[in-house]
């Protein structure tokens, strides 16, 4: 019975590296926040870019402004 618990303990402190390494990792946190606050709309997504745009007509398109700060974790960086 205390391997099993001596198991169990080794178990979880596997998942808290492992959810430790998933919020470290800066991408996917950015991304994970962006995608809340975007939702399920198509953007720009090459060379490392990842634009929120927005069609308003066939020839136009909109765009968010460039932010600064926290802001810059859900739109668009203003630094390169």
């Amino acid at each position: 019975m205390g391997k099993l618990v001596v198991a169990g303990r080794i178990l979880r402190i596997i998942q808290l590296f492992r959810i430790i390494r998933v919020i470290l990792r800066k991408d996917v946190v950015v991304d994970s926040i962006k995608l809340q606050v975007v939702g399920n709309k198509k953007g720009y997504k090459k060379f490392g870019y990842n634009l929120d745009l927005c069609y308003i007509t066939k020839n136009v398109i909109a765009m968010s402004f460039p932010a600064s700060g926290l802001e810059k974790l859900y739109r668009n960086k203003i630094d390169v």
